[in-house]
């Protein structure tokens, strides 16, 4: 009689996956992404020496140096840089006027626009990129001091044109 009252909706278990993500879940999936990407928004200017242990997107302008080895540095369409840069894996979309160095790899996308040395283990160039400078592709870790080959003497008028050396000329 009292206390016995049976409870006739059935019980059921939501499972978290089942739930619509909250307003919470989505905060702390932006803050877990603030902590862990720089962002150099369209309208700001850096000038000097950037480094750290964050991946980085650039949508304005550097000049400097940009040094990020363990991550990402992303040069976005609207970015424009003037920068020596050194980084996991380089993504550029936008325009960059310096030498690039990569641990893992380089990406020049249709839209990018790169005038500088590119030294990785992998490179590449997709269609409607430009792209002037020398390409080193290496195998491994990357060797901090370039290798440069001395110049061959020409052999002939043609041979001029052509250098032997650890860089390709494109």
């Amino acid at each position: 009689m009292f206390g016995t009252k049976k409870n006739d909706t059935p019980s059921v278990e939501t499972k978290k996956q089942d739930l619509p993500i909250s307003i919470f879940d989505k905060n702390k999936q932006k803050e877990k992404d603030m902590q862990t990407k720089t962002i150099i928004s369209k309208g700001c200017l850096f000038n000097g020496e950037i480094s750290g242990e964050n991946d980085i997107n650039v949508f304005g302008k550097v000049q400097g140096n940009i040094s990020i080895n363990n991550n990402t540095l992303t040069v976005e369409e609207s970015a424009q840089v003037n920068a020596s840069i050194s980084a996991k894996l380089v993504i550029i979309k936008g325009k960059v006027v310096g030498n690039i160095e990569a641990v893992d790899k380089i990406i020049v996308n249709d839209s990018g626009n790169v005038t500088g040395d590119l030294v990785a283990p992998k490179v590449a160039l997709t269609d409607g990129s430009y792209f002037k400078g020398n390409v080193s592709m290496i195998d491994g870790k990357l060797k901090t001091t370039p290798v440069v080959n001395k110049k061959q003497e020409p052999s002939s008028k043609h041979s001029d044109q052509t250098k032997k050396s650890s860089l390709v000329d494109i």
